[in-house]
């Protein structure tokens, strides 16, 4: 599982969409609120590291930094995903206080049919201003934060350091990362950073911390074919060409 910071969601301060039949996106996080609301079919995703299984008429919520994916769906699904900037939803965050929400899936035909109407009519629909946009998204969070079950505690300690950790490493990739150095910079032993990766990633940090590199490398081809590759490479945090193709050979194979 590859799961990478969407940086470019949390610079974008515009409400985001999604609507229709497809719905894969590897793992990811990012501040915003995610809400995938499910009209018709079945979908499995997950989120901090668990599996679930959606049907028709539920809705999926990913709070702020949840690691979470969409994975393959069965039939002909209908579906409208929403992803909310801070600005559009501050008043539920102050609400909501810091809490850990412990249900992630709320299964209520007519709040789903309340939210694709809702998102549909006003979010993905042009021709309303960003005032309107945002009283739509205060009302949506209001019919969905009583369906919302919160712990008594703030958020988990793991799923800090996981998102702390991602965050660093997708800032830093180029530069030499090592379980080491993030113990010592985050607190915890190197056997902790290394447990808690594995489980919430399910791959390990040297896997994650190449893949971050060959994606840099790859997308900097793309802007720039006349690059040399030689040059790029250690650009992008290979400490030599060797270790580059090793890396490579070992991810195509």
């Amino acid at each position: 599982m590859n799961t990478f910071y969407e940086d470019f969601q949390d610079k974008n301060k515009q409400i985001h969409y999604r609507c229709g039949k497809e719905f894969f996106f590897r793992a990811h996080f990012h501040q915003k609120v995610e809400i995938f609301a499910l009209a018709k079919g079945t979908y499995t995703v997950y989120c901090n590291g668990k599996k679930f299984c959606l049907k028709g008429g539920d809705i999926a919520f990913f709070d702020s930094y949840d690691i979470h994916s969409y994975e393959i769906s069965n039939g002909d699904c209908d579906g409208l995903v929403l992803i909310f900037p801070l600005q559009y939803i501050e008043k539920f965050l102050s609400r909501k206080n810091g809490l850990k929400i412990e249900n992630k899936i709320i299964s209520s035909p007519s709040l789903c049919q309340s939210f694709m109407q809702l998102g549909k009519e006003y979010i993905v629909q042009n021709g309303y201003n960003e005032n309107v946009k945002s009283g739509v998204a205060e009302l949506i969070l209001a019919l969905i934060e009583p369906h919302l079950q919160y712990s008594k505690e703030k958020k988990d300690g793991e799923l800090d350091l996981i998102q702390n950790l991602l965050i660093y490493i997708n800032e830093n990739f180029t530069t030499p990362i090592s379980l080491k150095n993030l113990a010592k910079k985050f607190g915890y032993s190197p056997e902790h950073v290394s447990r808690v990766f594995h489980q919430y990633l399910n791959t390990g940090l040297p896997e994650y911390v190449n893949r971050l590199r060959l994606n840099f490398l790859e997308s900097e081809l793309k802007k720039d074919g006349n690059k040399k590759i030689t040059t790029l490479l250690f650009e992008a945090g290979f400490n030599s060409i060797q270790s580059y193709y090793r890396v490579k050979n070992r991810v195509n194979n």
